[in-house]
């Protein structure tokens, strides 16, 4: 699977998404971006048999929009916390991730994707 695009292709994207949230954005306010540590995203690859990163949409408990991550093995299945684990409320055997930084409230400087 080639995720690769063009820079033109990604300034297209998030120049629509832009566009389109504003409607939605007193209603629920969506971030334009979010940054995620490297090591974040280190862990969750590092974690044996994992081969890609899926993205979920969520909201916390202040129903605001974030990012959360998880591990996706060969088979194309979600890399979860075992359910001891989950159940014990600890981190464990699989990483997720969604300390990412918003923007709005927290912008990186002006980008060709964030003007």
């Amino acid at each position: 699977m080639n995720n690769v695009i063009t820079l033109k292709q990604a300034i297209e994207m998030t120049t629509a998404f832009r566009k389109q949230i504003g409607g939605l954005a007193p209603k629920l306010p969506i971030p334009i971006c979010e940054t995620f540590e490297r090591a974040a995203i280190d862990q969750i690859l590092a974690q044996p048999g994992c081969m890609k990163i899926r993205i979920y949409a969520a909201l916390n408990q202040n129903l605001e929009f974030r990012s959360i991550i998880v591990g996706v093995d060969a088979n194309d299945k979600d890399m979860l916390p075992s359910s001891t684990t989950a159940l014990a409320g600890t981190v464990g055997d699989n990483t997720i991730s969604e300390d990412g930084i918003t923007c709005p409230p927290y912008c990186p400087p002006p980008s060709d994707l964030n003007p």
